[in-house]
């Protein structure tokens, strides 16, 4: 569990931020909620920096694939538990 404990809770994290800040910016729409789309472009794009980028250009950095399962799982725990709009 440590080795994926902060893969598993970064897309919360980032993804709540990400929640937070859009509906501070966009208040009148009080259903605003971040999309599937989206939400799959986060796993995408984490999954490309930190499993193949970081690891091609930084030998401190390795390259594992659980990580890309970690990503998913915690943006589908986000998608169901904290994906909400604005009460």
């Amino acid at each position: 569990m440590y080795s994926y404990l902060d893969d598993l809770l970064a897309p919360g994290i980032v993804l709540g931020f990400t929640l937070f800040f859009f509906q501070k910016v966009f208040p009148a729409d009080e259903s605003f909620v971040l999309e599937n789309k989206l939400l799959l472009l986060f796993v995408v794009v984490y999954s490309f920096l930190f499993e193949f980028v970081y690891p091609w250009t930084d030998a401190r950095h390795t390259s594992d694939y659980w990580d890309i399962l970690a990503y998913a799982a915690g943006t589908v725990a986000f998608r169901i538990w904290g994906n909400r709009p604005r009460s």
